[in-house]
């Protein structure tokens, strides 16, 4: 049981999560916080019905910290704990049925409509079909992966090679990259035997005549062997190589007995290369990679044209000079200037130290400069000769330099407490914000940077190739581990139904099997969420879905999904939900305005807005603000999910590392000023008579008596209590006591509790759909409005008050997303039975839904889904006080029917690993993509009957 006094540490923070410390009440702590371990869910449960409560801890089942499940081997038999384990086991069992019995009793309280259950039952049963292919694909994968990792090892083994050689002469000192790594040197070491011969001792003289009489010995056995086959030229030849080795022999007794690691090179190249008791010991760096620490350095990396460094305290980040005028002063730069810059002091800083190294900057400012006149010449060959176009070309020059010389870079300050001669450090940005540092910039999170060119490589054609295969093989790199770890099952031909066998697409000799999807059902995972705070929701989780990832041309193995292939004889039949999230939460904005479809901004947009004329939501945000449709799409959802200004802010920074956190905020604030406008308070009867007094009615600003912004509040706040310090009484508003005692303590929080009673929004493209998500989130027992599916109760406003309200928000627009994929399977299933279809669920993941089905029944599937779709959707306006739906939004806009699983049914997965694609490489044709009226046609045609084996006819040919 945790102590609510630790509760508070422990509570995880995700990205974006606006998390202020709150007070943890002990009745919070005490019922709803416990791990999902049985061992922490058994004391709270065991034979408790209705609310949990605290219960004796006599007569739990004790569970060993860690028990033992491991087999001992003695005298070559296998010895088993078999008394131990099969008790424990059996403890294990009958402690899971006692909290199971509990926990499904209060399942079906608080998710009370069968729909819910029986879809559930549904997920678990997800079946993903392989072949011979799936074992090609990892061998294939595989292969390409580890040819490019050696290629790329060979390359980054070059390049540490190149850069070992500015040893000499001291060249690293003014390499911007180089002058800070490790370069001392490890001499060779002699045994002093070998410096007593350098001072003329009796020992040199012995070596000497043991060498003399030892060569003249073996010259003349030599000269007898070989007289009679070498002449004369080859024979000196000869006493020359054995005069030699003999004096190599003589020199073994002074080394050392334990051999020296790499003597004579750079302590940070040593670090690369193997020791020599390593078996994979080639003399060589092979120890580096894209993740040894040295990388970026060796590679030259830079971000947007700055040399990268690295903090020990603030990890990776880049110097900028601190004069940015670099380029009127290239060849004028006054040494003495330089000097002082390069003599700072540091002590007390991460750089300060005896042996302080010094930062070339003026090496820096010259490749600067040479770099700045290149991109000149070459913007001013391509631009006409436009006065205007020249402008801003210059002024796009002067402001990158004005950013330099400014501590502020990008809106991003420097770190004050790294002290480099003449530059200024600036941390990389980091996904999760400002204050976490970066390990790795070659890591995935900034393959997009590399790919737009604000993290390149000034190394050389060499130095991009590298970064170009570490992009290529990243995705492999992450998932090859999950996608390996599969559980995979192979069948038999007496396993698999006449159907597959009969089929004349069955492979006698194929190998077919199946995953065992590592699926749970009824749980949610924050990352869904847009970097939104975790809510509990019944969607499907596991291994298996994480390991799905998109097709792409420049990634290894990411053809992964297309390697689910359907058995011969059945087809995959299934959709993307369109926008589901964004139609639910237009739908609720409309039922709270009018109750019309599209009667609000947002519904109107969601029903009739068309991305080709940019009058979809997203164009219109991206149009608002002046950002790309992609970023306004993650802002979007980011928002319906209950992310506020700081978070999208966040990702506008992520987006844009140009942007200053000004100017983020202020395209923030313009974003939900648009969408969400403005918040306003209702006001009790107190406030409604306080503010028909005529001295309030004479302030700027109040317009209405009933609702209030906060500005307008602040000013009838202030005006009361200078009102009531001069005159403790007030006329004609015959306000409580308890409304005079916070007036007077002019706290903007408790006049705001004593004056009003609830909050919402107006004059915002989306004010009703956000105050009908509140609305829901703030109820006494907040539930979906459709299936009836309450909130978990830890986030239940008795247990959090007002707290966590952007938790609850996100909850309502999940929850109801997966009340719809509940709605779909159910009613699929019932359609499946009722037309008798041949097929079955076989993975959901996100808004996509497929089913296995037999080929003869796909179009009529396709048709059950379309169906489906029109009753939950049908449901969804019901429940919600709505008679009537829209044709655009009843129907699926197109229904997939493929014989693999891939997100376009003509896509053919080329990439590096498959580079013939999916119809040259696998002979798999494309799929089929058929809207309503489509598919209609192909049903009354009869289409969609395949042939089998038996009934098979052989082909006419006409004379």
């Amino acid at each position: 049981m945790k102590n609510a006094k630790n509760v508070q540490n422990e509570l995880v923070i995700y990205p974006g999560m606006n998390w202020q410390p709150m007070q943890v009440s002990e009745y919070w702590s005490d019922v709803f916080v416990y791990l999902v371990k049985l061992q922490g869910r058994q004391p709270h449960v065991k034979g408790i019905s209705g609310e949990v409560d605290h219960i004796p801890q006599k007569g739990l089942v004790k569970f060993e910290e860690e028990p033992i499940f491991y087999l001992k081997e003695f005298g070559g038999m296998r010895l088993a704990l078999g008394k131990q384990l099969m008790s424990y086991c059996a403890q294990d069992v009958s402690a899971t049925h006692e909290v199971f019995c509990v926990l499904l009793e209060k399942y079906f309280d608080r998710f009370p409509h069968p729909v819910t259950f029986a879809a559930m039952l549904e997920m678990g049963q997800c079946y993903l079909p392989l072949n011979q292919n799936w074992e090609r694909y990892l061998q294939d994968s595989q292969e390409t992966y580890e040819n490019l990792q050696d290629e790329m090892k060979i390359l980054l083994m070059q390049i540490a090679n190149e850069n070992c050689l500015y040893l000499h002469d001291d060249l690293y000192k003014d390499d911007p990259w180089l002058w800070d790594l490790d370069w001392s040197v490890e001499k060779f070491r002699l045994r002093k035997k070998y410096y007593d011969t350098l001072n003329d001792s009796p020992v040199i003289e012995k070596n000497k005549k043991d060498v003399k009489t030892t060569t003249e010995d073996e010259e003349g056995a030599g000269e007898e062997e070989l007289a009679a086959d070498l002449d004369e030229e080859e024979l000196e030849e000869e006493r020359k190589l054995e005069e030699v080795r003999a004096k190599l022999e003589k020199t073994l007794e002074f080394l050392p007995k334990v051999n020296q690691h790499m003597a004579g090179y750079p302590a940070w190249y040593r670090d690369l290369c193997p020791r020599q008791s390593l078996p994979e010991f080639r003399n060589s760096p092979s120890l580096i990679s894209s993740q040894t620490r040295v990388t970026p350095k060796l590679l030259r990396m830079t971000w947007e044209g700055y040399p990268l460094h690295f903090i020990a305290k603030h990890g990776w980040g880049f110097l900028v000079p601190k004069d940015g005028d670099w380029v009127n002063n290239e060849h004028e730069t006054d040494t003495s200037t330089l000097d002082d810059e390069n003599n700072i002091d540091t002590e007390g800083t991460d750089e300060g130290s005896e042996d302080q190294k010094q930062f070339p900057v003026r090496s820096l400012r010259a490749l600067l400069a040479a770099r700045e006149k290149q991109q000149r010449n070459k913007r001013s060959s391509e631009i006409n000769e436009d006065d205007q176009e020249v402008d801003d070309v210059t002024k796009s020059m002067k402001k990158k330099r004005s950013n330099a010389q400014s501590p502020l870079y990008n809106g991003r300050k420097p770190c004050i407490d790294v002290e480099i001669a003449g530059c200024w450090f600036y941390k990389l940005p980091h996904k999760d914000g400002g204050n976490a540092n970066v390990g790795n910039p070659l890591a995935k999170d900034f393959l997009t940077k590399i790919e737009d060119g604000t993290l390149s490589s000034e190394g050389g054609l060499e130095a991009e190739k590298i970064l170009e295969i570490n992009k290529v093989i990243s995705s492999w790199r992450n998932s090859s581990k999950r996608i390996l770890s599969q559980m995979v099952v192979h069948f038999n031909k007496s396993d698999l139904p006449p159907k597959v066998t009969r089929d004349r697409s069955y492979d006698d000799e194929g190998m077919y099997g199946a995953i065992l999807p590592r699926v749970i059902t009824g749980r949610y995972s924050h990352q869904e969420g847009c970097g939104t705070n975790m809510a509990y929701c019944n969607k499907c989780f596991g291994n298996t879905l994480k390991m799905f990832f998109p097709s792409k041309p420049d990634r290894v193995g990411s053809e992964l999904k297309a390697m689910v292939q359907a058995p011969p004889g059945y087809h995959f039949v299934g959709a993307d939900v369109d926008s589901q999230e964004l139609w639910i939460a237009a739908i609720l904005g409309d039922s709270n305005f009018v109750g019309i479809h599209g009667c609000t901004a947002l519904g109107w947009m969601t029903l009739q807005g068309n991305k080709k004329d940019a009058t979809d939501m997203h164009s219109v945000t991206a149009n608002t603000v002046g950002i790309s449709r992609n970023h306004a799409k993650v802002i979007n959802y980011a928002r319906i999910y209950g992310a506020g200004k700081k978070f999208a802010r966040h990702l506008l920074m992520q987006f844009n590392d140009s942007l200053s956190s000004n100017e983020a905020w202020e395209k923030a604030e313009g974003i939900f000023a648009t969408t969400k406008g403005e918040i306003k308070y209702h006001l009790l009867p107190e406030g409604e008579k306080l503010c028909s007094l005529p001295e309030v009615q004479t302030l700027p600003e109040i317009e209405d008596e009933e609702w209030v912004s906060g500005e307008e509040l602040n000013k009838i706040s202030s005006w009361l209590s200078q009102k009531l310090q001069k005159d403790d009484s007030l006329d004609g508003a015959n306000l409580p006591t308890e409304v005079m005692m916070a007036s007077k303590d002019s706290k903007f929080t408790n006049i705001l509790k004593s004056l009003t009673d609830k909050q919402a929004w107006f004059n915002g493209s989306e004010s009703h759909m956000f105050n009908q998500l509140e609305a829901i989130a703030n109820s006494p027992e907040p539930r979906t409005p459709v299936l009836g599916c309450r909130i978990s109760r830890a986030l239940e406003p008795q247990a959090v008050n007002n707290e966590f309200l952007t938790s609850r928000v996100n909850w309502v627009v999940q929850s109801s997303a997966v009340d719809y994929l509940h709605l779909l399977l159910v009613s699929t299933k019932w359609l499946f039975d009722l037309y008798k279809i041949d097929g079955r669920f076989s993975i959901s993941i996100h808004d996509e839904v497929r089913y296995l089905v037999k080929s003869e029944d796909r179009y009529k599937a396709a048709l059950a889904l379309q169906i489906a779709n029109l009753l939950t959707r049908c449901m969804f306006a019901y429940k919600l006080g709505m008679n009537d739906l829209p044709q655009s939004v009843a129907f699926f806009s197109a229904m997939d029917i493929d014989k693999v699983l891939r997100k376009e049914v003509e896509m053919d997965c080329v990439t590096p690993s498959n580079p013939h694609g999916l119809e040259r490489g696998y002979n798999i044709p494309k799929g089929e993509a058929l809207n309503i009226h489509e598919l209609l046609e192909r049903i009354n045609r009869g289409e969609g009957a395949t042939v089998s084996k038996e009934n098979a006819q052989p082909k006419v040919g006409v004379k």
